[in-house]
């Protein structure tokens, strides 16, 4: 086997790699009044009950899915770290979002969709704003980039921050790309 039958191979089975296999980052816990958030997508909600299910704090890591076939559901949640506690040790989050297609129109917004009010007792950690969006793609949707933009506000520290993700909708022809 020469050199350049090789290089194709690897080339095609990290190109493989990347597509099927789910994006996995590291989240740092920021210190309080350092407010920071993170959006996260799947096609199985079981990373949200997990999430649920530990104690999280210092670092943490999570598989993140981007690309979707027609029939799927984006489970996308926010995670936020860095936010601030008033003198009882309560937080006061909440979040608002716009969905947004290809070509920048809404498609659809809601404000103060989450709200996070209670009590945390330590002062770095994450907390998973709730609900989560379900965003089913249904077979008749046009295949392209779906951006959704998260606004979270801190009502004690009345700091606010942004974050997206882009969520990929493949055609219907490419389903085992989304996989």
């Amino acid at each position: 086997m020469t050199m350049q039958p090789v290089r194709i191979l690897l080339f095609i089975i990290l190109f493989s790699w990347a597509v099927i296999c789910p994006e996995i980052f590291a989240l740092d816990a920021m210190p309080e009044g350092s407010l920071k958030a993170f959006a996260i997508s799947s096609a199985n909600p079981r990373y949200i009950e997990r999430w649920n299910a530990s104690n999280p704090q210092g670092q943490q890591q999570i598989s993140v899915q981007k690309r979707f076939a027609p029939g799927e559901t984006a489970y996308t949640a926010v995670i936020v770290t860095g936010y601030s506690r008033d003198s009882h040790q309560q937080i006061d989050l909440d979040a608002s979002f716009r969905f947004t297609n290809s070509a920048g129109r809404v498609l659809f917004r809601r404000d103060a969709y989450a709200r996070a009010k209670r009590f945390i007792p330590r002062e770095t950690g994450f907390i998973m704003l709730d609900p989560a969006l379900d965003i089913s793609f249904d077979p008749q949707d046009p295949a392209g980039n779906y951006r959704i933009e998260f606004e979270i506000n801190d009502h004690i520290s009345r700091r606010r921050t942004l974050t997206s993700i882009v969520l990929t909708l493949e055609p219907q022809n490419n389903q085992n790309l989304a996989r």
